[in-house]
């Protein structure tokens, strides 16, 4: 009888702990199939910053590999081209350009995929493995050709644009679409709707002058067409997006198009300089005096601690939780580095 007894207090025991392991497990099912009570939309504002002081160059554009692989190119009064940041030095770096035999000291527009292995675009387009500079694609000088913004997706599959055309490197071979009118294409962006599919590319067309746009085309089974409508008043020199976020163009001011039209974005800032995200909840802006914003998704947020009216920043790059910024102030310019902490 004591041994039927124990068992049955065994199996009620069994019963019970069966049961309330069963009632947790459905509840934090409930709770993780809930993104109202488990996912949030927006990202963190908090960052913590880094400041490095550097000279003899201006930037204009930088590029991020992590918050220990970062390089900045712009003009170079050295005998060098880029500077590079590993994580505890800003280094020189003076690529050599085999065609000119000499040290190549400005580029329009930059990309790093890794150390050995980066993007330059000024009237050509160079590859560089961290010493020299190789054509990877020379203009037609014969039609005026200069290329001056690239976007790339991956080694295999850049696209390159300035005056005159747009050309796609798949990884062996170039193609190019012509792009009507004499006005170049100062900047260019793309992305993937989903794997497999074409690339959405959007180029930013200016008329004279550098804030002066004209329109936005839309490359497109190599065919550039006009797309959004973009007002004659609004000024731009750069844009950005992705599949989840509105079209943004920037220029003294960011506009956006959402809901078929176009409205400016408000900001406790004004006359912007540079635009980059990682993600449509990861956006910076920044600008003249020391001005930097954060978009998470829900809210812009400026830094009041990285504010200097005796300069301006240049350039920014978003990669991941990592944000660098660089520009000219009274006293130095500096490279500043963000990482991403959590609320």
């Amino acid at each position: 009888m004591r041994i039927k007894s124990i068992r049955t207090r065994l199996q009620r025991t069994i019963f019970i702990l069966g049961f309330l392991i069963f009632s947790l497990l459905l509840f934090s099912c409930k709770s993780s199939t809930n993104p109202k009570e488990t996912h949030s939309t927006s990202t963190s504002h908090i960052f913590s910053w880094q400041k490095i002081p550097f000279s003899q160059l201006t930037p204009n554009i930088i590029s991020v590999i992590s918050k220990d692989d970062i390089w900045i190119a712009g003009v170079s009064t050295g005998d060098f081209s880029v500077l590079h940041w590993d994580g505890k030095a800003l280094n020189q770096v003076a690529l050599y350009d085999l065609i000119y035999q000499s040290v190549k000291k400005y580029f329009s527009d930059f990309v790093a995929n890794a150390d050995n292995d980066l993007y330059f675009a000024d009237g050509n387009i160079f590859h560089s493995d961290g010493t020299t500079l190789q054509n990877m694609y020379t203009r037609d000088y014969d039609h005026n050709e200069f290329f001056q913004t690239l976007w790339m997706e991956s080694p295999g599959d850049i696209y390159a644009a300035g005056r005159k055309s747009i050309i796609h490197f798949n990884g062996q071979e170039w193609s190019k679409v012509a792009v009507p009118g004499n006005d170049p294409v100062v900047d260019i962006w793309g992305m993937y709707p989903v794997e497999g599919a074409a690339a959405k590319i959007i180029g930013l067309v200016s008329g004279s002058g550098a804030l002066t746009v004209k329109r936005l085309i839309t490359l497109s089974k190599g065919t550039v067409k006009d797309t959004l409508n973009l007002p004659d008043d609004i000024q731009a020199r750069q844009l950005w997006f992705d599949m989840q976020s509105p079209v943004y163009v920037l220029g003294t001011d960011l506009w956006q198009y959402t809901n078929n039209k176009w409205e400016k974005t408000a900001l406790d800032g004004t006359d912007l300089n540079a635009l980059h995200g990682s993600a449509w909840n990861n956006i910076f802006v920044v600008g003249k005096n020391g001005y930097a914003a954060h978009f998470n998704g829900e809210t812009w947020k400026s830094y009041p601690e990285l504010r200097d009216e005796s300069g301006e920043f240049e350039t920014v790059c978003v990669k991941g939780d990592v944000v660098a910024m660089a520009g000219r102030f009274a006293s130095s310019s500096y490279l500043v580095i963000g990482v991403q902490q959590q609320d």
